[in-house]
């Protein structure tokens, strides 16, 4: 997905790397700026798009970008890292959703065109990659949920413990199907001394250069 969708808008598709390996928010990587990121490169600053700061507008948390670093030589240099792409979270669900119609209506004309049954291409939701990065850190740190509580950004426990019954249920295949290569996880703090996890795959780290973007 993220291959066909790099052909389509570059900066999307970054977008979903950076999620994928994060954790946040669309909100809050929308808002990211340069001036964000922690001058190492290992650590960012969530100030904008936060949920609950529409209020105080005061609630920041700092968290380790783990394998989601080899991506920031690729994104702007100043202001926003994803200037390309809306602030608005809405636009930009709208066009990913656009996108996934027009996809599936190629794949129909041409099996029209083959005199086959189309295939149903799979996709998914924006905010699933959120989820997938929690389950995986649930799989992977099972002993870090305050961790986990913390880097997501939750208010309560009880929306970190959603994943651990999850995996106790329906998601208890994660525990035998989790692939390192697909999602990253909640990433060791580099200031404890021990490494980050693994590294991007090559496939992600090595996205082509920018088209113009198409919303």
């Amino acid at each position: 997905m993220v291959a066909e969708a790099t052909a389509w808008n570059h900066t999307m598709a970054t977008l979903f790397v950076w999620l994928r390996e994060t954790g946040m928010r669309l909100g809050e990587a929308l808002h990211l700026q340069r001036t964000d990121i922690n001058p190492c490169g290992r650590f960012v600053t969530l100030r904008h798009g936060v949920k609950g700061n529409r209020r105080s507008g005061r609630k920041t948390r700092v968290i380790a970008l783990g394998r989601a670093a080899a991506l920031l030589p690729g994104l702007q240099s100043e202001g926003r890292l994803f200037e390309n792409l809306p602030l608005n979270v809405a636009k930009v669900s709208t066009a990913y959703g656009q996108w996934c119609r027009q996809r599936q209506a190629r794949e129909e004309r041409l099996a029209q065109r083959e005199g086959r049954p189309p295939c149903a291409l799979r996709r998914f939701r924006i905010h699933d990659l959120r989820h997938a990065f929690a389950m995986a850190s649930v799989v992977d740190h099972p002993n870090r949920p305050g961790e986990l509580k913390y880097h997501m950004g939750h208010q309560k426990f009880g929306t970190t413990e959603v994943y651990t019954r999850h995996l106790e249920g329906d998601g208890y295949q994660w525990r035998f199907t989790r692939r390192p290569d697909l999602f990253g996880s909640l990433p060791e703090d580099p200031r404890s001394g021990k490494s980050i996890a693994g590294s991007i795959p090559a496939g992600d780290a090595a996205l082509p250069e920018p088209s113009p973007a198409n919303l």
